[in-house]
């Protein structure tokens, strides 16, 4: 009767510790297993941007679509390009074009400002954005 009483006592910590264990194994395999989930996300994600960057060059260069959806679509792209890039060099690059892109914005901005269909603010905002752009371009170069 004494043994089975111990028995009771030690089975649950035994349990516990077994359990404990069989935890710590399965936590690499789990986080391996999300950071390949993960990758994979951000690789469709990114594809899935792509795919809609040319649809929108397929619209405006029928008249379908307006710059500034394109523009927006590019930003969206070269986001999700710069979070999946691995090496500083694969960074700057895409921060290089991400530039081009805001320098673009911004011209786009000052024809509507001209043709009367945007206006001073806009204009600024499309500066500012650019400017940050090129903030986070020279912070990222040695």
């Amino acid at each position: 009767m004494a043994f089975l009483a111990q028995a009771r006592c030690l089975t649950p910590a035994l349990y516990l510790m077994w359990l404990a264990m069989n935890s710590f194994q399965t936590f690499g395999q789990d986080n391996k297993s999300s950071e390949t989930t993960l990758a994979s996300l951000i690789e469709q994600r990114r594809d899935v941007l792509a795919q809609r960057v040319e649809v929108l060059e397929a619209l405006v260069g029928s008249a379908r679509g307006t710059p500034e959806d394109l523009i927006a679509a590019r930003d969206d792209l070269l986001a999700a390009e710069y979070e999946s890039a691995t090496s500083k060099a694969q960074r700057i690059d895409v921060l290089q074009r991400k530039l081009a892109n805001a320098k673009q914005y911004e011209l786009v901005m000052e024809q509507r400002k001209n043709d009367a269909r945007g206006s001073q603010a806009d204009v600024l905002m499309a500066t500012a954005r650019r400017l940050g752009v090129k903030i986070e371009l020279l912070r990222e170069q040695p």
